[in-house]
């Protein structure tokens, strides 16, 4: 009796993206976020980019400023990736943000 193969999801157009995609879904439904952690991390986020707008700059010129790239700076504004202690006190200069309230913005 012959065995038969599941057929491979990349016959089917399906992308290697779109597999992580689907197994990052699967991975969520399982351990999701919490509510308020998830609203506490866009805060965070809002308060930064208002500030910078208010200051007058936009993302790329402050990626420029901090010495980092766009993309890198995007990241770590949306919260993908994490900032350092040295990116921290150097946007705190760049943004005027004492450093007393910057737990504010970063906490």
């Amino acid at each position: 009796m012959a065995r038969t193969r599941e057929p491979s999801k990349q016959r089917y157009g399906l992308g290697l993206r779109r597999i992580l995609d689907e197994e990052r879904k699967k991975a969520n439904e399982k351990d999701p976020l919490p509510a308020d952690a998830r609203k506490t991390k866009k805060h965070r986020n809002k308060k930064i980019r208002f500030r910078m707008i208010d200051c007058g700059f936009t993302q790329a010129q402050l990626a420029d400023r901090m010495g980092m790239s766009p993309g890198n700076f995007s990241k770590k504004l949306s919260g993908d990736v994490p900032w350092t202690l040295d990116e921290i006190k150097k946007l705190c200069g760049i943004l005027a943000i004492p450093y007393k309230k910057a737990l504010e913005y970063f906490g």
